[in-house]
Parts: structure tokens; sequence; C-alpha cells
């Protein structure tokens, strides 16, 4: 029957459970709440908002635990958002290093509609933090493990494997395929830094091709990608090269920091190819553009967080992915979108809205960006005032029936 300390503990787990439940609903429940108080927390579950106000939704982590959290508000329009308090610096666990909160990836201001704000971290230290789990099926005496890495030839790496070994120092060439292979099964800490910047993974080819053996970890084997759990990239990467996570399908945790631009020509794409384990991703203020074929095949359901300098989306880039569910909001500064962008292939009931709020409709690369053909209640939310210049303008003209005025938003229920 166990113990009564073993059945304190699972009281204690359960409550954790249901406290992670109601802030995964959007509710607020502070770290002290009683647990007699869990039930009306419970109740205000798609109650706590108005469905005639715009709502806002933080998406950040527990400073104690490290989990993701969501808390949403109302916000008069035109109003301004005001932060949760508990969005703050996150202590060390098992799963993340310390992280320094370094604020949001959008403006809290001048809310015309619903809005999904993120929080940035960024290791304390500055440093790379990899965690993975070597096992019978993420590690052979064949495959150590590979790390990828692109760094200019005057600076040096260091990695430490986290089994305590001594800390390997690279200085000689640009593109690096460092390997370690671990002597016991277990899970490991890598950290890495650099005496410059670098950038993670460098999948292409001589010929220019994108090489989707690569990634961040795992390159050549794709047993070796299966045993990155959790990625906390430091300020010194300022890209992710192609492949940068390709089909890493067991990374469930990622934090991306304020100093990833990803502007360049090949910066990004295919980055995180297949990985279904990632429930939220958070993209930091400063990018441009989300590369061709990044979320490609993506099969899971996700959270995304685009920030507001947003400009173009590439070809492909959600591709096949029946991860795309609810709503994406997309905000003014968008002014392209690429073939196949948001095409969700054959998974018909995924993808349903999406907000633009660009007044000028933004240049349609073709008539085949978002799965219309499949999926007939998609419908696509534009500025009121730009309603008719959206249905009339070059390709988006045959989404017509689609496109819908801002202010007839539903929220949802």
């Amino acid at each position: 029957m166990g113990t009564v300390t073993e059945k304190l503990g699972m009281l204690i787990d359960i409550k954790n459970d249901i406290k992670e439940a109601v802030r995964g609903n959007c509710v607020a429940i502070e770290d002290g709440e009683p647990f007699s108080g869990y039930a009306s927390a419970v109740e205000r579950i798609g109650a706590d908002v108005t469905r005639s106000l715009p709502i806002v939704r933080f998406f950040f982590r527990d400073p104690e635990s490290g989990r993701e959290v969501c808390v949403s508000q109302n916000v008069a329009i035109g109003g301004s958002a005001t932060p949760p308090a508990r969005a703050r610096d996150v202590q060390r666990t098992a799963t993340n290093p310390e992280l320094e909160f370094k604020g949001w990836n959008v403006s809290l201001n001048n809310v015309i509609g619903d809005k999904d704000i993120g929080a940035i971290y960024v290791p304390t230290d500055k440093k790379t933090h990899l965690f993975v789990s070597i096992n019978a099926k993420t590690q052979t005496a064949s495959a150590a493990l590979p790390l990828v890495v692109r760094k200019a030839a005057s600076d040096t790496v260091s990695v430490d494997w986290g089994d305590g070994g001594d800390v390997q120092e690279i200085s000689a060439g640009e593109d690096l395929v460092i390997t370690h292979a671990y002597a016991a099964y277990g899970d490991y800490e890598i950290i890495v830094q650099s005496t410059g910047i670098y950038r993670l993974g460098h999948g292409v080819t001589s010929a220019g091709n994108y090489e989707q053996t690569s990634s961040a970890i795992g390159a050549t084997y794709q047993s070796c990608r299966d045993a990155l759990r959790y990625a906390y990239i430091g300020e010194s990467v300022t890209c992710l090269e192609p492949c940068g996570f390709y089909s890493n399908v067991n990374l469930t945790s990622l934090t991306l920091p304020h100093t990833l631009l990803n502007n360049e020509p090949s910066g990004g794409a295919y980055a995180f190819y297949k990985c279904t384990g990632l429930k939220t991703v958070i993209f930091p203020a400063g990018i441009t553009t989300i590369k061709s074929a990044t979320f490609y095949s993506d099969v899971d359901k996700k959270t995304f967080v685009f920030p507001d300098t947003i400009t173009n989306i590439e070809s492909n880039a959600f591709y096949n992915s029946s991860g795309l569910s609810g709503r994406l909001v997309f905000y003014s500064g968008v002014i392209s979108i690429g073939q196949f962008a948001f095409n969700t292939g054959s998974n018909v009931a995924c993808l349903r809205e999406i907000v633009f709020y660009s007044v000028v409709p933004p240049t349609l690369v073709g008539t085949n960006a978002f799965p219309t053909s499949i999926n007939r209640q998609l419908k696509i939310y534009v500025p009121d005032a730009s309603v008719t210049a959206y249905k009339n303008a070059t390709n988006w003209i045959v989404f017509a029936d689609h496109i819908k005025p801002i202010s007839s938003m539903e929220y949802p229920e």
C-alpha cells in the first residue's frame, strides 16, 4: 500500500500536475495557492476571459520548475498588456540550466486583436546547454555522439561533455564535427562555449543542396539524433544553420536567444524538420524570415509564438505540418509568403485560422500557399479596412471566400 511518505509524495505530484494543467489552459494559479483553491481555478478554465475583447496570451517558464506556462488576459482595443509578475529568471533544475529572462518577443502595446507574446531566455552563463540521454538506442559502439558547429577560424570552441572528462577545445578549422563516445549509459549535460560567435549545425553540401543527415546533435547517425532532450542556446549563437535540429524527435524543450537573427540566405532552413516533441516554439525579436521548410512535416500539435519583426515566410515553411492547429498570428510587417508555406498536405483538420495584421496584402508567390482545397473551414483574418484589397490582390483572389475581417474573429470557447 505504500508508506505515508510515499502517499504524500504521490499527492504532491498530483497537485503539481493539476496546477500545470490549469496553467496550460491559460488560467492563472499561484505557486502558494492551497489545494482547496484548485477547484475554483479549474472552474475558471474557459471563463477567465471576455469574448468581446482581444485575448493576449503570455508564454513563459515557471521560475521554480522551469516548465512552460501560459497565462491569458483581456486587453482593451488599443490598450497595453500587463506582463505576468512570475515571468522572471528561472532557477536551475535537472532539465534546464539557470536561465536569465531577457524580455518579450512582441510589443505589449497597441493591442488591436488576439496576440501571443513569448518570453526570451538565455543561460545565465551565456553558454549553450544540451541535455542528452545516452542508451542502447541512441548510441552504439560504432556511433559516437557528434556535435556540429561552424565557427570563425580564429575562434576556439570548448565542449564539456558532462561525463567528468577533460573539456575538449578546438581552435583549428571552421566547420567542425566534434564527436564523443560515452563510457556508460545515462543522462548528460553538454556545455558549449566559444571565444566568438558560432552556429549550430551546418547541413549544406558543396553543391549547395541540403544535407538532410546533418543537425546540431546527431549528424550522420539518426540514432544519435534521438539522444537530444533539451536545448538552451547561448548568446554566442547568432544563426541556426540549415538542418540545425533536423529530426531531433525527442527534443521537448528549447530556448532561442535574443541574439539569434537567421537573416542570412541559408540560415535555418529545415531547422526543425520533424521535431515532433516540441510543444512551444518562441522566436526572438529580430528574426525577419521563417526559412524554407523550417517546420516541414511537423506532425505534433504546437504553439508558435512569432515576433512582430517577421517580414517573409518562405516556401514550404510549414508544409505538411499537422502540428499547425488552432490559430497562427502574424503582425503587420509580413510582406511576402512563399509557395506551399501553409499547405498542410493531406492533413485536413489541422490549421483553422491565420491572422495577418498587414494592412497591405503580402505578396503571394503562387496560389497554393494555403490548404483551402481540402480545408474548407480555414479562415484568413485581415484588417477590416483591407478585406477588399486582400480579396482582389494577385493570387489572394483564389482564397477570397476564406478572407474575413478581424472584427469578425470568434474567440475560442
